[in-house]
């Protein structure tokens, strides 16, 4: 019996252990094929010198999936940080970034001994990087420059470090961090790449001198040979900015006569032929840029030498024919994004030219003079040739002297002295000429402010100061009768202004407040106004159809109107004493009366299912504006901090300004949307990087919203 026992004993413990090894065994396969699958693909990745999954997305999946079931099948085993770490890299080198940030983050907290504290720490601060979180992944990666003893991992600290700042746009801070790494770890790979991100740094600081001097110094660290041309040839061309022709070309002399660079040969004699344009020798400018046009035909040199050759034509020769034949010899040459839109619109702005000088012969003296204003405009703009612009704009003053348009002449020779020519003293004259010729302009304000005088100090009589009195009039003292009399005087006296409109609506507005039918009740959404009013409110919006005052009337009709406003606040409740009037009548103007417009509208206006279709289908604006106001996060917006993006269908004209737009992806707080609305109505794109197709099509925009500093909380 007791025999019986003992056997039966062994066998339940030789039972027990060959499972325990047999659980131990499966336990120890799944972490392995994790392991394995992450090695790989770590080997390969970093073998192709490369930062994402690439080719090797499939095994850090798999690294991915084995850890996950190490994590749920055994959560106490000596593995598991092992296993964080491994789905951690792996989700960043996936770029699933948040991801990667929860499981550094789940690592940090509960292994602080763990073996990859430091590296965990450093990918977490990578992981918010990418996600833009950069007060929290600079706060990471002090950490880290402090905690490790790694001269690698801190010099890579010190990298990201400057690296935030420089995606902030702090190149000077950017610039220290760098100048750090640098001092202490100057002879690792990485070095560089650094010196060429200082020399990044002080380009985009136009400080083009440091910027060379930057670039020639990466051929200290022992670039790889991309490397190595990029830093010289961005150098050269900083030569070339700051003046320095002749020491440019020397250093693009250089890049040519290496057969290393041979593949580059287009773009380097392309630098080559512009410093003998900067140098004078147009000539023979020319004849490089014919010679580079034959030898790389149908590429991108070609492309690009075509359109020099227009420029030259267009701005030295004043040659317009030769010039087009350029611009279109290059559309056809190559589909190039460097020169392909610029030629097209070059071209097309010639063909114009003719149009415009026709119509200036024209029997209408007003539009005669706007023709040749337009013409002037276009050369200067369009065609970027100040020199013909001042002289079209003389013609235009001399030929129209008693036409409005000759003072915004004026103010454009001005502009173009001060702005390209640097001669403030003939820019002066110019906006003197404003005042002394044409004081009952709108054009007065603008050389007022360009001379820095306060008009109020002179004696004159100009539309803005009658509307101001008018204002004065209505809100500081109720005096409607007078009030009603200035603006009627505006439009009168000034119908040409832009002032004229504003005065008019605001005219009908006081008619309909202040001398209503007896039966008007304010608050009945029912109520029509009597004929008087209907036939006013008709006739400012026919007599100045495309303001927005026009609209604002067709609005108070009840009548459809094209451009629709943003989501508006809810209306105030009418004051008690009606002679008052709430602040909405001074901002009504710049508005279609309150009525709001859901995404669902939006869609049915379009025609579409859903506004995400509708996007989707849009060609996104991704060039910078050539105007662009500064948006102004609204302060009873502060608390919700809002920081993204708000979303706009957007028409733009052929001089790049917005004709019709409407917010499709709104941030849902209404003041910023508003502001975001505000901000595109005075916003004017870069139609010469925009394909022609795109004018008047609707495309996609989107305005970057960000909490100011102090607001935020960013140091």
């Amino acid at each position: 019996m007791v025999g019986f026992k003992m056997r039966s004993y062994r066998l339940t413990t030789a039972l027990i252990l060959t499972l325990l090894l047999g659980v131990g065994c499966v336990y120890y396969n799944t972490f392995y094929f994790a392991r394995k699958n992450f090695n790989d693909a770590e080997d390969a990745r970093k073998k192709a010198g490369i930062e994402s999954a690439a080719g090797q997305a499939g095994k850090y999946q798999v690294a991915i999936e084995k850890s996950l079931k190490v994590l749920t099948d055994h959560p106490n085993s000596k593995y598991v940080d092992d296993a964080l770490y491994i789905m951690g890299k792996s989700y960043y080198h996936l770029g699933d970034y948040s991801n990667g940030e929860r499981k550094f983050r789940e690592l940090l907290a509960a292994y602080p001994q763990s073996e990859y504290f430091e590296n965990s720490l450093f990918y977490l601060g990578k992981c918010r990087v990418m996600q833009e979180e950069y007060i929290l992944a600079r706060q990471d990666f002090i950490k880290v420059d402090s905690l490790t003893n790694n001269q690698e991992t801190k010099a890579e600290a010190r990298y990201m470090l400057g690296e935030i700042e420089f995606r902030e746009e702090n190149y000077e801070e950017a610039i220290e961090y760098y100048f750090m790494y640098l001092d202490k770890f100057g002879d690792l790979e990485n070095a560089s790449v650094v010196q060429f991100k200082i020399a990044e740094a002080y380009s985009l600081l136009e400080d083009y001198e440091a910027a060379k001097d930057a670039y020639l110094k990466v051929a200290n660290y022992n670039p790889h040979d991309t490397l190595y041309f990029q830093s010289q040839y961005n150098g050269g061309d900083s030569y070339y900015l700051i003046g320095q022709i002749d020491s440019g070309y020397v250093v693009f002399q250089s890049l040519a006569e290496n057969d290393k660079y041979y593949s580059a040969a287009g773009a380097i004699r392309l630098k080559l032929s512009e410093g003998l344009a900067m140098q004078g020798d147009i000539g023979g400018a020319l004849e490089e840029y014919q010679k580079i046009a034959e030898e790389f035909a149908k590429t991108q040199p070609a492309a690009v030498a075509y359109f020099e050759m227009g420029e030259i034509y267009m701005k030295e020769f004043n040659d317009l024919e030769a010039a087009k034949e350029m611009y279109d010899s290059s559309k056809s040459a190559y589909r190039s994004p460097e020169v392909y839109q610029k030629a097209i619109e070059r071209s097309a702005n010639i063909s114009k030219l003719s149009d415009y000088r026709a119509s200036v012969t024209g029997e209408d003296l007003e539009a005669a003079a706007q023709s040749q204003y337009n013409l002037a405009e276009l050369i200067m703009f369009e065609l970027g040739n100040p020199d013909t612009a001042l002289y079209e704009f003389r013609i235009l003053i001399d030929s129209f002297p008693q036409s409005s348009y000759a003072a915004k002449a004026h103010l454009a020779r001005g502009y173009i002295f001060s702005s390209f020519f640097d001669d403030p003293e003939a820019a002066r004259k110019e906006y003197e000429a404003v005042i002394e010729k044409y004081p009952h302009t709108d054009y007065v304000e603008d050389a007022a402010e360009e001379l820095a005088i306060d008009l109020d100090s002179i004696d004159i009589d100009y539309p803005g100061k009658r509307y101001r009195t008018a204002e004065k009039m209505l809100f500081e003292e109720q005096n409607i009768d007078s009030a009603m009399i200035i603006f009627q005087s505006i439009i009168d006296d000034f119908p040409g202004s832009k002032f004229a409109p504003k005065a008019a609506y605001a005219k009908v507005r006081l008619m309909e407040i202040y001398s209503p039918p007896e039966e008007y009740i304010p608050d009945d959404s029912n109520f029509v106004p009597d004929s008087t009013l209907i036939l006013a409110y008709q006739n400012v919006a026919d007599t100045y159809a495309g303001t927005e005052y026009a609209d604002s009337a067709l609005s108070r009709l009840g009548k459809k109107v094209q451009r629709r406003p943003p989501p508006q606040p809810q209306q105030q409740p009418q004051q008690e004493d009606e002679g008052m009037i709430d602040e909405q009548f001074a901002q009504e103007a710049d508005t279609v009366s309150g009525q709001v417009y859901s995404l669902d509208s939006l869609a049915e206006y379009f025609g579409v299912d859903s506004m995400k279709v509708f996007i989707d289908t849009l060609h996104e604006i991704k060039s910078e504006p050539r105007y662009k106001p500064e948006f102004v996060y609204p302060p009873s917006a502060y608390q919700t901090q809002f920081d993204g993006y708000v979303g706009f269908a957007v028409k733009i004209d052929g001089l790049g300004k917005p004709i019709e737009w409407h917010i499709v992806q709104p941030s849902t707080i209404r003041e910023i949307d508003e502001a975001a609305y505000e901000a595109l109505r005075y916003t004017e794109f870069n139609t010469a990087e925009m394909d022609l197709e795109y004018f008047d099509q609707w495309q996609y925009y989107r305005i970057r919203v960000e909490p100011p500093r102090d607001v935020s909380g960013y140091e």
